[in-house]
């Protein structure tokens, strides 16, 4: 049994370990909620994006933006992560999840230091070909580099699809990593696409007035692709966060209670050899008193 002095050097020292992971989930749990915020507001705006898309695309054939070109035979993986740790498995789930699709040809863009360092570590570092690291208060101004780079290459057919993996938040305790096709734009997504074919019809607004588009459709979706690009970036992003901060919450939840159980469990121990020490001291005062 280990020492009095040594228990309570143990217990002090998970003592100080509970109140910094129940500093962090209270720092979590303040992130969770306006990270929830901003995520309503940038999908109310991603909702009216695709509206939008829709509108543009309804009387016209599929143009560039659109087709499912085969012609480089490669892929662009953007993996989203965290650059902080202590937050469970979040950003091994995310990684996981994207080397099951990626293959020895394709190229991955990390955003978050944890991916980078994790996909490095399983053999995939020749295939990273760029590296960011996004504030916490992302905007389109901080997306503009990359996305500059993502929709040139694509123009240029550098390669034939663009992906963002990311984590999607389901509820506070579950997060799936989920892939989604950036480029070409998936025209499932929009609605009036679902069942389109070359005869589209014309837009009508709720007034019966038919929309048209100068100077057309087709450069006007070429002119949005980056900035529709962008505002996919930050969405994925700000829900990758979201599922991070969550994430970090329940693992300091986690550690600390089971800082307190340990902290139980020692001090039983504790008392247990405390009150062996005064049992032997008492039965050697008796042994000397009985001499």
């Amino acid at each position: 049994m280990s020492s009095i002095s040594n228990i309570k050097k143990r217990i002090n020292s998970i003592n100080t370990t509970s109140k910094i992971t129940q500093a962090m989930k209270l720092v979590a749990t303040t992130k969770i909620q306006k990270q929830k915020n901003e995520l309503t507001k940038i999908n109310s705006f991603i909702n009216d994006l695709y509206n939008l898309v829709e509108s543009l695309t309804s009387k016209s054939s599929f143009n560039d933006a659109f087709k499912n070109r085969k012609l480089a035979n490669k892929n662009l993986y953007i993996v989203m992560s965290s650059s902080l740790g202590l937050c469970g498995a979040f950003n091994n789930n995310v990684v996981k999840h994207a080397i099951k699709d990626i293959t020895a040809n394709d190229d991955i863009i990390t955003i978050g230091t944890k991916a980078y360092s994790n996909l490095k570590m399983r053999g995939y570092d020749k295939q990273i070909v760029d590296q960011f690291e996004f504030s916490t208060t992302i905007n389109y101004l901080e997306c503009l580099p990359l996305v500059q780079t993502i929709v040139t290459e694509f123009k240029n057919c550098k390669y034939d699809k663009v992906f963002i993996v990311y984590t999607k938040f389901v509820s506070s305790l579950t997060f799936d990593p989920v892939t989604f096709q950036l480029l070409p734009l998936d025209p499932t997504l929009f609605k009036s696409n679902s069942n389109s074919n070359t005869n589209l019809v014309d837009q009508i607004d709720d007034k019966g007035r038919i929309i048209e588009f100068e100077p057309n459709n087709v450069e006007i979706i070429n002119s949005v692709l980056p900035f529709y690009a962008s505002s996919m970036l930050i969405a994925c992003e700000t829900e990758s966060r979201l599922c991070e901060y969550s994430s970090r919450r329940n693992s300091m939840e986690t550690a600390s209670d089971n800082a307190k159980e340990l902290i139980n469990n020692l001090k039983l121990e504790y008392n247990q050899a405390r009150q062996e020490k005064i049992t032997q001291e008492i039965n050697e005062i008796v042994a000397g008193a009985n001499k």
